[in-house]
């Protein structure tokens, strides 16, 4: 290898003629705000930047497929260098330059004095933050001292035309001392942005693929280091000349819930930790290197199909976003069940029946609070092996035999919106059979606006001293329906509702009115009984409150026990 300088005005125009581009096995950007700052005040400090690694290609024959830095385009050259390490760095610079970070816009904010700028520092500012309406406003850019960095960036990435726009704004109406003071420095940050050397080390051409791939994994030098997501992609890449990030994007595409379940940035693992269990191995990031990528391309359809059938099942449940989750453990499970699942008949019931045990068991129980890898590999394992059974299920996984959650522990549960596994694993099962809002009685769906909603308002619990945030004493509501109920007294707003659905001018006379009300509660296993007496003047709401929990509980109670028995709410 050889080292040669290169300054950041030659990178950026390098990147915008597509002269360096990244192989395809690279991941995806990963630098926080934080860090894309701080490089930016290296610079204007003066300290080393580090040292990037390129691998010389011949412009007609790729090594590897290729993309261009992020925000950039393919350009007007071919590709003479493929960027092995030093991406976040000038991905960094490029989305600044170009103000196309997504979530800020960079400064080099300053002290003036009557001859010069003075103590520049480079600053982020967030695209959502209480400065947000300044951004954009040369005016006001000016007025807080703030020089954004576009308009100091490199001539090969339009500084010299940013700063030209910028001027004519911000200094309109500036005395000639200020303005030109200004516009000098502008001038001389640019010229030291765009002189300061980041230099590289170069392999040859004649470097084998194999090689270039052990290197990038070897010396990749970003603050933020390799994952062992990272590395199987790289080494995918390397083995099957296949993206694994595409995989990722074509499973998100074609079974979209699984970004809102898993997270969009997590579905790559989740493809990996599926395979690790195809191949009769933990699930574990160490075992990602040991993967047959040729067997997962072989496999990638029924993967597909898999996940499918899995964010289904969880659909069909009403659990479709991520913060509704209970655990996402099953989704390393179900998708490889689905090939095992009969078409028809008594057997698919049967299959059926046992894999929402599983699903139910795996919210409700704690069997993956500890050694998950370990447990969802052994209960993969089992559950294969009953539903390829022709007979019955004879001796059970160890999940669906775990104890479910006492009573205490329902009381205790934590609030659903929380990370409370349990606490979300309440809701689910309460919401099971498709809960109705209680003040209009549409049935909550998540195409409209839906909120989770205290029972007892918090502001009134906190005054006597109870805890408002549990399981017990959260549902579903519509905005509306939340918004007016967390000003009353759950007896206040129920009677108010029993009176709007109603047709007798009495308080409770219109029985068929009060029934209604009731069935929408109960939709939510919420006893309509005691909350109708806890209204304004209450003698003791703690106390009400604690006897509407406790009522509540015994209810999911029953619910629970139906779930871990037969996979459903039917009682056969």
């Amino acid at each position: 290898m050889q080292t040669i300088n290169r300054t950041v005005g030659e990178w950026m125009g390098e990147i915008n003629r597509g002269a360096v581009q990244l192989p395809r096995f690279q991941r995806q950007v990963v630098w926080s705000h934080e860090l894309v700052e701080g490089f930016l005040q290296a610079i204007l400090d003066k300290h080393p930047l580090g040292v990037f690694l390129v691998l010389e290609v011949n412009p007609h024959k790729q090594p590897f497929k290729i993309r261009p830095i992020e925000g950039a385009s393919n350009g007007s050259e071919r590709c003479r260098q493929h960027l092995l390490d030093g991406q976040q760095r000038l991905t960094a610079l490029w989305s600044a330059f170009r103000a196309r970070h997504a979530s800020h816009a960079f400064y080099i904010e300053y002290e003036r004095d009557i001859n010069d700028i003075k103590q520049p520092v480079a600053k982020a500012v967030s695209r959502r933050g209480r400065d947000k309406n300044i951004l954009g406003n040369p005016v006001q850019e000016y007025a807080k001292h703030w020089i954004p960095i576009e308009v100091v960036s490199p001539s090969e990435v339009g500084g010299v035309q940013a700063a030209i726009e910028w001027r004519k704004r911000a200094l309109q109406g500036v005395e000639d001392d200020a303005r030109i003071q200004v516009e000098t420095q502008i001038e001389r940050l640019r010229s030291h942005i765009s002189s300061t050397p980041i230099p590289y080390f170069s392999l040859p051409q004649e470097t084998s693929e194999q090689d270039a791939i052990e290197i990038f994994i070897r010396t990749n030098s970003s603050s933020v280091r390799l994952t062992q997501y990272d590395l199987a992609v790289a080494q995918m890449e390397e083995t099957t000349d296949e993206s694994l990030e595409e995989k990722r994007e074509d499973l998100i595409r074609r079974a979209p819930l699984i970004g809102a379940l898993e997270g969009e940035s997590s579905v790559g693992d989740l493809i990996l930790k599926l395979q690790c269990l195809r191949e009769k191995k933990k699930p574990t990031l160490s075992s990602y290197r040991h993967l047959d990528f040729n067997n997962l391309n072989t496999a990638w359809e029924n993967i597909v199909e898999g996940v499918q059938w899995a964010v289904r099942l969880l659909d069909n449940i009403h659990v479709r976003r991520q913060n509704r989750l209970p655990t996402a453990v099953p989704l390393r499970v179900l998708p490889l069940l689905a090939p095992h699942i009969p078409k028809a008949g008594a057997p698919r019931d049967r299959a059926m029946r046992l894999v929402r045990r599983y699903l139910w068991a795996a919210f409700l129980t704690d069997r993956y609070d500890r050694q998950a890898n370990d447990r969802v590999k052994q209960d993969y394992d089992r559950l294969r092996d009953l539903l390829s059974s022709d007979g019955d299920v004879g001796p059970e996984t160890s999940i669906l035999r775990a104890d479910s959650p006492s009573r205490d522990e329902l009381q205790a549960a934590g609030w659903s919106g929380g990370k409370s596994r349990l606490g979300r694993a309440i809701l689910a099962a309460c919401s099971l059979e498709g809960a109705h809002d209680v003040g209009s009685n549409d049935r909550l769906t998540d195409s409209v606006a839906v909120e989770l909603h205290h029972i007892f308002p918090k502001a009134i619990l906190r005054g006597h001293d109870a805890d408002p945030n549990l399981a017990m004493n959260c549902m579903l509501t519509h905005s509306p329906t939340n918004r007016e109920w967390s000003k009353k007294l759950p007896g206040d707003y129920l009677i108010d509702t029993i009176k709007a659905a109603g047709t007798a001018a009495a308080v409770l006379a219109d029985a068929a009115a009060a029934n209604r009300v009731a069935e929408r509660l109960n939709t939510h296993c919420v006893p309509p009984e005691e909350l109708l007496t806890v209204r304004e003047g209450c003698a003791d709401v703690a106390v009400a409150y604690g006897r509407f929990v406790e009522r509540r509980a015994r209810i999911v109670e029953d619910r629970i026990a139906v779930l871990l028995r037969n996979g459903g709410l039917e009682t056969s």
